[in-house]
């Protein structure tokens, strides 16, 4: 997990046993994402959504799926498939770097590193 304050919010990336690399933008529960699925990850299909709620007194931003419409025939990607970008073991670390431009680094359980410009 990594924690960050920019001028206009906080925000936490995060990623863990799903494969997953999460935005959660504290500030704005809605604006927040799901960076970079899983290598097989099949959600390209379902949409997610945000939202704040409290729980027995505690404040918490909730992950929620629903099924997008199945796309029409024209609609369809045509072509080979793109190689998966995510990883494909658990995730256990998250980090933000720096340099001429920022680099968001994560690595796996399995030893694999990724790194990607995150703007």
């Amino acid at each position: 997990m990594h924690v960050a304050t920019t001028d206009s919010s906080t925000f936490l990336l995060t990623g863990g046993s799903d494969m997953r690399v999460r935005f959660w933008d504290l500030g704005y529960p809605a604006n927040s994402f799901i960076m970079a699925n899983a290598a097989d990850d099949l959600t390209q299909h379902t949409a997610v959504s945000y939202r704040s709620q409290l729980i027995e007194g505690t404040e918490v931003i909730v992950e929620s799926y629903t099924k997008k419409p199945a796309p029409t025939e024209d609609s369809q990607p045509r072509g080979p498939e793109a190689l998966p970008q995510g990883h494909n073991d658990v995730i256990t670390d998250v980090a933000l770097c720096q340099a001429s431009q920022c680099l968001l680094l994560t690595a796996s359980r399995n030893g694999v590193v990724k790194y990607g410009n995150r703007g």
